[in-house]
């Protein structure tokens, strides 16, 4: 009795696996049906969003240009009018456009079902290098070249002498023997600009180791080496405000924090 009942138990075991086995495929085959199917779902869904004409671009806007033209920006970008909204990447057009010397940053977003917004955040011309005797080499804050110009009024920049330039190519940063003093000079370029008087200078002028800065009444002042010139131009500003229309002469400053006005003779 002992033997049939071992027996039994062992019949009982073996029949069990097989259960187990039948309810798990059961579930396998279940799980890849759902599978094929939302596989078929995501492809319908692509191939309608592929194909239906109510997603192909319509419109491209571009904002935030000064120095580019709209037009120039859409042709680096390539993007077209026509095209499937879905059939590019967004990062891979911002690059396209970041070619572009005087693109800063780029930013295209999808405005369904079929516009495109392009938005640019330009480099500011801040200083233009003279090469040679007429060639003007365009730069923004950070020394990158973003035009040369043989019109040193092209774009309201001062003009910085006294650098000898060994190398440049547009969309690159500039190359000269003085970088450390180009850096100063790029610094002193930005101050300016925040004290709203880059566009009132014409000329930067390196001489031995002082700076000449000369605006446009024919105005010339010397700061020194430009240490200190945060300070001197807070002081100068205040100075080149006061000088009645006409006259000219030069800026100097008696110490650090004063500067007095003299008039030509």
């Amino acid at each position: 009795m002992g033997i049939t009942m071992n027996h039994t138990a062992g019949l009982g075991k073996s029949l069990a696996q097989p259960r187990s086995k039948r309810k798990k495929n059961k579930k396998n085959k279940v799980f890849k049906n759902v599978m094929l199917v939302n596989v078929f779902l995501i492809l319908l869904i692509v191939a309608i969003a592929l194909l239906t004409p109510a997603f192909y671009v319509h419109e491209i806007t571009v904002t935030g240009t000064a120095q580019l033209t709209p037009d120039k920006v859409i042709d680096a970008s390539g993007l077209e009018v026509g095209k499937n909204i879905f059939t590019f990447r967004t990062s891979t057009v911002e690059e396209n456009i970041k070619e572009l010397s005087f693109v800063k940053e780029a930013k295209v977003h999808r405005q369904f079902p079929d516009k495109l917004s392009v938005i640019i955040t330009e480099c500011k011309p801040m200083a233009q290098v003279v090469c040679g005797e007429s060639l003007y080499i365009v730069v923004d804050d950070q020394g990158k070249i973003l035009d040369t110009t043989s019109e040193s009024a092209k774009y309201g920049v001062p003009v910085i002498e006294g650098l000898f330039v060994e190398q440049f190519e547009v969309g690159t940063l500039i190359t000269t023997s003085e970088a450390e003093k180009f850096d100063q000079l790029l610094s002193l370029s930005k101050e300016l600009s925040e004290n709203n008087l880059i566009d009132r200078i014409t000329k930067i002028a390196l001489q031995k180791s002082n700076i000449y800065l000369t605006f446009q009444q024919g105005v010339v002042c010397d700061i020194g080496n430009g240490k200190n010139s945060s300070y001197k131009i807070r002081f100068l500003k205040e100075v080149i405000e006061q000088i009645p229309q006409g006259k000219t002469g030069t800026v100097e400053f008696i110490d650090e924090y004063k500067a007095v006005f003299k008039e030509d003779e």
